[in-house]
């Protein structure tokens, strides 16, 4: 089992957001209200504190995306936070065909992470995940059971980032 961070867009992604934190197979939230107001600007310290908080908690930050995601203030901070400086691995999800609670889908949005300020080498590993299915039952469905697979990848993946990187800093620091 993964605890997870999720960010998204609160005010146009709510709905679809809960269809996947709520359910997803394996994969537990860490707190389903943590983002909620994150969009917001200026975000206010407590804000911050409940995202670097979740960030800190959880094994991976997934970011849910839809039509406005990439504008969300809360969404960039976490992101940046998350790769500048709290090391955490990132994945994106893209949400758009998901049905809202109107029963409508979304438009697909901008990438999120292009947004957030980090390097084209750090945009290298993070993946987004978009269902290939259009309708929302199937997309939810491939989403909710393959969030763990796609979680699990990130945290290997950064896992062997981290330890190649510890490699090099002890072999510097012994020809030093």
């Amino acid at each position: 089992m993964f605890d997870v961070f999720f960010v998204f867009d609160n005010d146009h992604d709510a709905s679809r957001a809960l269809q996947i934190t709520a359910t997803s197979h394996e994969v537990r939230s860490i707190s389903e209200t943590a983002v909620q107001r994150a969009g917001e600007h200026p975000l206010d310290s407590s804000t911050k504190e409940r995202i670097d908080a979740g960030i800190t908690a959880a094994d991976c930050l997934v970011v849910l995306i839809g039509e406005n995601t990439a504008s969300d203030h809360g969404v960039i901070y976490a992101v940046s936070r998350a790769v500048h400086d709290l090391n955490t691995p990132v994945i994106g999800v893209r949400i758009d065909k998901l049905a809202d609670a109107d029963g409508r889908q979304g438009i697909a949005g901008e990438d999120p992470f292009t947004r957030s300020g980090i390097s084209a080498r750090s945009l290298m590993h993070i993946d987004t995940y978009d269902p290939q299915f259009t309708s929302s039952v199937f997309a939810r469905s491939h989403i909710r059971f393959s969030m763990r697979d796609w979680v699990d990848v990130a945290v290997r993946e950064s896992l062997r980032r981290n330890n190649a990187r510890d490699r090099r800093t002890q072999r510097s620091i012994s020809f030093g």
